[in-house]
Formats: structure tokens, C-alpha cells, sequence
């Protein structure tokens, strides 16, 4: 509103924030030690999350095409909720410390801790992006990226990911 010029805390007191993600009109929360939250821009107030798997959580991140919230903590793996909050499961990359995470449309990409980055697509397993190598994929490829858009690469070269999208053409 001024720029960034004041801030007013607006809660969670005493906690250790670790990440902070938009979901909808929710800000959702990682602390240390004391779980997940969120936040209800319309009606101003802090909730608890459900989930209880772990009390740290160092990533978020949501699927807004598949409406899915993700989790995860470097010692613990990743978690996910099909339901926003209502249920949580895990669905692996216990092994390894993972510390970020990046959902693009129905693919979930995890950064881990000396560990590299993996990709995760739903109903497979995770797989390891080797060091150097470049991994590329697109919807001709994968039924599960997003419809509307005609290509999506991911080029990775650890440490770092660059993603290009192309939106699809079609004539009216």
C-alpha cells in the first residue's frame, strides 16, 4: 500500500516463519517447531493447520491446476493434501533433506540438500535430475502438464532450473 515503506505484524508471535506461499485468499505458513498455518485474508485470522505429521516444515508450495498444497522438511520428506488441509499423506523423498519445492501445473520439483533436484509427477515415482544433465519433457510427452499450454521445458543444470512456456495458438 506505501511501497513497503511499513509493516504491521499481523500475527504468529514468537514462531520461527520458514516459508510463506499464496493459496487462493490464504497465506499459508511453514514455521519451525510449530507446524503448518494459514491465514484468511477475509476474515483476518490464523488457523492451525490439520496436518500433524511434523512440527518443522522448510517448503511449500500449491498446484493450482490440480488444487494441490505441498509440504515438505529436510527430514521427513514430502507431503501432500488432494483436499486442501483436510487429509495429508506422504508421498516420499524421505532420504533425502529436502529444503524447496516448485509445483508446475502436475509436476512437483524438489530441491534437496547435497542431494540435487528431483521431479515428481502424480501416480509415479520421484527421479533424480543427475548433476549436469539436462532434463526436458512437454505434454506430448506427459498427459498430466496442463492443456492449455503447448510446451513446457525444464532445463536443469544443477543448481539451477530455467523453465520456458509456451502458450498454445489456436485459431477462433
Amino acid at each position: 500500500r506505501d511501497r513497503g515503506k511499513s509493516w504491521k505484524l499481523i500475527g504468529l508471535k514468537k514462531k520461527t516463519i520458514t516459508c510463506l506461499y499464496p493459496v487462493n485468499n490464504d497465506i499459508w505458513c511453514g514455521t519451525w517447531e510449530s507446524g503448518l498455518y494459514y491465514f484468511n485474508e477475509i476474515d483476518s485470522i490464523w488457523y492451525k493447520s490439520s496436518f500433524n505429521f511434523v512440527e518443522n516444515i522448510d517448503a511449500l508450495a500449491y498446484s493450482q491446476k490440480s488444487n494441490i498444497l505441498f509440504c515438505a522438511n529436510k527430514n521427513d520428506g514430502v507431503f501432500k493434501s488432494n483436499d486442501y488441509d483436510t487429509s495429508w499423506y506422504s508421498i516420499g523423498l524421505t532420504k533425502y533433506k529436502t529444503f524447496s519445492l516448485l509445483a508446475l501445473n502436475d509436476v512437483l520439483f524438489a530441491g534437496t540438500w547435497g542431494s540435487g533436484i528431483f521431479i515428481y509427477e502424480e501416480n509415479s515415482e520421484w527421479n533424480k535430475v543427475e548433476d549436469n544433465y539436462y532434463s526436458s519433457f512437454n505434454n506430448n510427452k506427459s498427459d498430466s502438464l496442463n492443456d492449455s499450454i503447448k510446451n513446457v521445458t525444464a532445463t536443469i543444470k544443477a543448481p539451477f532450473v530455467s523453465v520456458d512456456i509456451t502458450e498454445e495458438k489456436t485459431d477462433t
